[in-house]
């Protein structure tokens, strides 16, 4: 990973309002006369991977790029569907396919968007608060709606099919379902990650992870065996303090809370983590400068054992991310994945530094 800007996009309008929410799918709506276009001998554009990136906004908008050409595809607002937000953006999910988004914000209903015609296709019906966080499973079966509490609705019919205790005092801000769609993490950025069984009657938490400082991201993977008390969620969260903790636990019930299994720390702080797809036991983590983030994977799990004793991560040499120059890391991972990691990056930002206006992407 070299951290070399490979594109940057910024909108002529970006003064009138400000950025609130984003997603990013590899899949996109446009994907068909892209390639149609390449069979009749157009040269395959060096962005064309890149897929679609959402930015939901303060006044409800949700500005749709179209990554291959580095341009606004679409707008889905008021003025596109007279269904669409009044109040700002909470958070934005694509479905599988990228043709397909649902988005959120503190008015009763949930957005399903046809991204291409720019029109609300269905509403659910999710309280006066709204919604604060979404998750969709991976099937594209399940819609999770996070706010004081987590409702579960059944994509096809529209209807909500559970009620989740999520046992948090505030808003959930975290939220994500494992690869198999049975188990739900949420958070709401506070020192706890709850775990749910959705497939379970009971509406209270498996068991929950907790840290000793807030949390303010979450990423999950669960190893699914044939028996589910024998299959093991794995989660790391970058803290607030720029440390991450990685818990590792099976899915079995817990009344204690379950603390981290391994906490790494470094002096430049840690703006993301992601696991990687290379090594099943390690996390890439990028920090410092966010204009030049280092990359890097620190394993968690050493010859079958988890590291437990704290890592602590080799201080940077600054001024060579200042400069435009190849920087060496030990990170040798999926494209995609660090899209991920920077546009998650990006998000982070968006907490802090709500008008940021551009989103860069970096050679990996």
């Amino acid at each position: 990973a070299s951290g070399s800007l490979r594109q940057e996009l910024k909108e002529r309008d970006h003064l009138t309002y400000k950025y609130t929410s984003l997603a990013w799918t590899k899949a996109s709506p446009w994907a068909a006369s892209s390639s149609s276009s390449s069979k009749k001998g157009t040269k395959r554009s060096a962005t064309s991977d890149l897929g679609v990136l959402a930015l939901g906004t303060t006044t409800g908008a949700i500005v749709v790029w179209n990554l291959e050409k580095g341009e606004v595809g679409v707008r889905l607002a008021r003025e596109t569907s007279e269904n669409g937000h009044a109040a700002a953006v909470t958070d934005i999910v694509f479905a599988s396919s990228g043709a397909t988004l649902f988005s959120s914000s503190n008015e009763k209903n949930v957005l399903e968007w046809n991204v291409k015609d720019a029109s609300v296709t269905r509403k659910f019906k999710v309280g006066s608060d709204g919604a604060s966080k979404l998750a969709l499973s991976k099937s594209d079966d399940v819609l999770a709606v996070g706010s004081s509490s987590i409702k579960l609705f059944d994509v096809a019919s529209g209807k909500k099919s559970k009620k989740l205790t999520s046992g948090h005092a505030t808003a959930v801000s975290q939220l994500a379902f494992s690869d198999c769609a049975r188990y739900l993490f949420s958070s709401t950025g506070e020192r706890f990650i709850n775990v749910f069984d959705v497939s379970a009657e009971s509406t209270d938490p498996l068991y929950n992870f907790a840290a000793d400082t807030s949390l303010a991201t979450l990423v999950t993977r669960v190893l699914v065996a044939k028996k589910a008390k024998h299959s093991v969620a794995t989660v790391a969260s970058v803290a607030d303090n720029g440390s991450v903790f990685v818990w590792q636990h099976a899915m079995t019930l817990s009344s204690k809370p379950v603390l981290a299994a391994t906490h790494i720390t470094a002096s430049a702080a840690v703006q993301l983590a992601a696991f990687s797809v290379d090594n099943a036991n390690a996390v890439i983590v990028a920090r410092g400068s966010i204009h030049k983030p280092h990359f890097e994977t620190v394993a968690f799990e050493k010859d079958g054992a988890t590291v437990s004793a704290p890592v602590t991560l080799s201080a940077l040499d600054t001024s060579s991310l200042l400069v435009a120059k190849k920087v060496v890391t030990p990170c040798n991972c999926n494209l995609h994945l660090h899209i991920y990691i920077y546009i998650y990056m990006c998000v982070y930002c968006l907490q802090s530094i709500c008008d940021r206006v551009r989103i860069i992407f970096f050679v990996v």
